[in-house]
């Protein structure tokens, strides 16, 4: 079958002009930087994962710190809010996170906002799953454990098998917290009623329409910031980690899980009715690296499954889940070739019906559209009277 490129049309607010006009040969550097930086980060973030991931062992602690000991004895509280403040830290360090990725995926030269959130979200997943899983497993001994798979690259599997099935309450207590001061921000509005705030000291702020206007990046609350789909489903992906490696590992936190995805289900469906504006299509960018990234998860998750059972010597039960691996593979395999390639490239029959479908109707009229895809500097400029008018002191 023959097939073309499909290329989605970009909306008038989806166009993100600091990128348009940027030369091919910028975008393939740009690119290319923005792989090695964000492999870069990614190996110098594990030492402050690495800390905060070594303050849920308190014992391990007294031992390397023995003034830690003392205080603990004078006062009994300060062992467990030690254990508290880790996964405190960790979701400070992961509301980071976004703002650098993002920075680092503009110099891939995307010219659509969508793109840049898909790319984006790529990264952040990526970060989830290597700094909260991998980090967190050889925190105790991290050259050591860093030595052993240099050489041997295979005893990850054996390394995940031996330290994550006893870190399943660490993983519920990132995973409560994201959630109940994640939600609770969100529904509170602290952060735009921040933002609102600043912007009435900030800008002009004569008339209604100056005061209902975005200004520096400062948006009132008239004008409400657009949804951060990479942010959100970037922290989601961690739920759904936790979900397919502790279903069976630690069944009891599933239960945990749909008591968060219930919460986070009801507060941003109604942030969505009430609050958030509607943002153009993005074509399924999202959909389709969440998938994908999905199906990584099962795959770690049953190479872990795999590997417990191993070093539990249980003969008869690992062989039995080879043939789950295989399904998994297959089935991403199938989605890949299936149906990720028509969301790429539409077949020409299509093609052909379309323009039939064109021909019959007559020819569009597109005068709707111009001077619409020009930079907001270039278009014609458009006086409006003001309704409210301005009075002298």
């Amino acid at each position: 079958m023959v097939v073309l490129p499909l290329i989605h049309s970009l909306g008038l607010d989806d166009i993100y002009w600091k990128n348009v006009g940027m030369p091919h040969h910028s975008r393939k550097v740009g690119f290319m930087l923005s792989m090695g930086l964000s492999a870069l980060l990614c190996v110098f973030w594990t030492v402050p994962v690495s800390f905060v991931s070594t303050l849920t062992e308190v014992d391990a602690l007294k031992k390397s710190i023995p003034v830690l000991e003392q205080w603990i004895e004078d006062a009994p509280w300060l062992q467990p809010a030690i254990e508290q403040v880790a996964p405190l830290m960790l979701l400070f360090l992961n509301l980071l996170l976004p703002y650098v990725l993002r920075e680092i995926s503009k110099l891939e030269g995307h010219i659509a906002s969508s793109s840049l959130e898909a790319s984006l979200f790529i990264k952040l997943a990526a970060f989830m799953i290597i700094q909260t899983f991998f980090v967190s497993a050889i925190s105790g001994g991290l050259l050591a454990e860093l030595n052993i798979i240099l050489k041997k690259p295979s005893s990850i599997i054996e390394l995940l098998a031996n330290t994550l099935p006893a870190q399943s309450t660490y993983f519920v207590q990132i995973v409560l917290v994201t959630t109940f001061l994640g939600q609770g921000l969100e529904l509170l509005r602290v952060y735009p009623l921040g933002m609102a705030w600043l912007r009435g000291r900030i800008g002009p702020n004569l008339t209604e329409k100056e005061r209902n206007t975005t200004y520096m990046e400062l948006h009132p609350l008239s004008d409400p910031m657009e949804f951060q789909h990479a942010e959100v489903f970037g922290q989601t992906i961690l739920y759904f980690m936790v979900m397919f490696v502790y279903s069976t590992l630690a069944p009891i936190v599933n239960y945990f899980l749909a008591f968060c995805f219930i919460i986070m289900g009801s507060g941003y469906r109604h942030q969505f009715v009430y609050n958030y504006p509607k943002t153009p299509d993005s074509g399924g960018k999202l959909w389709v690296g969440f998938i994908g990234v999905a199906l990584t998860c099962m795959l770690v998750a049953q190479m872990t499954l795999v590997g417990m059972l191993a070093l539990k010597k249980a003969a008869y039960a690992t062989p039995c889940l080879v043939p789950l691996m295989v399904i998994t593979v297959l089935f991403n395999l199938y989605i890949r070739l299936k149906h990720f390639r028509v969301t790429a490239h539409l077949p020409t029959r299509d093609c052909l019906q379309l323009d039939k479908k064109r021909h019959l109707k007559g020819k569009l009229n597109y005068e709707f559209l111009r001077n619409k895809y020009l930079q907001p500097a270039l278009q014609p400029l458009q006086l409006q009277l003001d309704p409210e008018p301005r009075t002298v002191a």
